[in-house]
């Protein structure tokens, strides 16, 4: 897969080939993508319909790699808010939610909005959180 820079101003942020990773995922002969379209700041992808989005996607994972053809199977899922963004000061508010957290005793959070979006993120706090348990 790859990922687009935001400098390149394409609809999609990046694409997964999934049928590379998981082999049974797609029939012998044939491939399947994940594509990322939208992302922070991007309100319009959201409003596109099924097609427009469709479409975009198409133009450009041919302008990328070269691929031209039409998709034999689609399926888009929508999710309007997306990976949780870390923005400037995300650690001083998880420092300060972390000393009140302590104070009431038994209390614990976890999740990819907190300490990391990646599942070995979730796991790893998982473990530090059973760890105080």
């Amino acid at each position: 897969g790859f990922l687009v820079p935001k400098k390149e101003n394409l609809k999609i942020l990046g694409s997964i080939w999934t049928s590379s990773i998981f082999s049974h995922r797609a029939p012998n002969g044939m491939v399947q993508f994940r594509t990322m379209v939208g992302g922070d700041g991007d309100h319009e992808s959201i409003k596109l319909s099924d097609d427009a989005l469709l479409d975009a996607v198409q133009a450009n994972l041919d302008a990328i790699v070269g691929i031209n053809g039409k998709p034999t199977l689609t399926k888009i899922y929508r999710w309007s808010r997306g990976i949780p963004q870390f923005k400037i000061g995300h650690a001083k508010i998880m420092d300060k939610l972390e000393k009140e957290l302590t104070q009431q005793g038994n209390l614990f959070i976890t999740g990819n909005a907190y300490y990391g979006i990646s599942l070995n993120d979730c796991i790893k706090q998982s473990y530090k959180v059973v760890e105080q348990i």
